[in-house]
């Protein structure tokens, strides 16, 4: 028993100091979401959501990035769909006749999705806003959640989306030495 302790208080030593890297690192990564620009609700009168939602159904939030380190931008939002038809018109294009639309093969809709083109950090942390690495208490939940090898990998994801591609080594060390442990 003596020697169980010994290793207990190693593990402790590890979950910490791997919290209080994910905390210097990502504090404040995984809200970040991209937003309408200032005068699109204004100029279109519409009632769109002033960042951008997954479709419905989708469990992954979509987390861009600041930088060009990470993996997801804001261009990289797929185009709006309405009535099952893809929407590729910009807004101002909305009156464009009718013979025109059918003879480019285009929907005759607004692809209101290119407008979240401001990423800043305002969103939900993603599950519930349970995983993030905002401070040491959320940073151990997520760090547990890594230990237990359940969705892990969802939270490596959401991290090289935000952060960095190269995020992936934290994990990677974290999940070997934890196993081993």
């Amino acid at each position: 028993m003596p020697m169980l302790g010994n290793v207990i208080i190693l593990y402790v030593l590890i979950i910490y100091i791997f919290g209080i890297v994910g905390v210097q690192l990502w504090a404040g990564d995984l809200r970040y979401r991209c937003f309408l620009e200032e005068d699109i609700l204004v100029l279109y009168n519409r009632s769109l959501s002033p960042y951008y939602v997954s479709m419905p159904g989708e469990r992954v939030p979509f987390i861009c990035s600041l930088e060009k380190t990470g993996m997801r931008h804001c261009w990289d939002i797929p185009p709006y769909h309405e009535d099952g038809n893809t929407c590729l018109l910009a807004a101002p294009q909305l009156d464009i006749p009718g013979d025109l639309a059918t003879a480019t093969n285009v929907s005759g809709c607004v692809n209101w999705n290119a407008y979240y083109s401001v990423c800043r950090s305002m969103g939900e942390n993603p599950n519930m806003g349970c995983i993030n690495f905002d401070n040491i208490g959320y940073a151990w939940i997520a760090i547990f959640q890594t230990v237990t090898l359940e969705g892990w990998t969802d939270i490596m994801y959401y991290v090289m989306d935000s952060h960095s591609y190269f995020s992936f080594v934290y994990f990677i060390i974290f999940t070997i030495v934890s196993v081993f442990l």
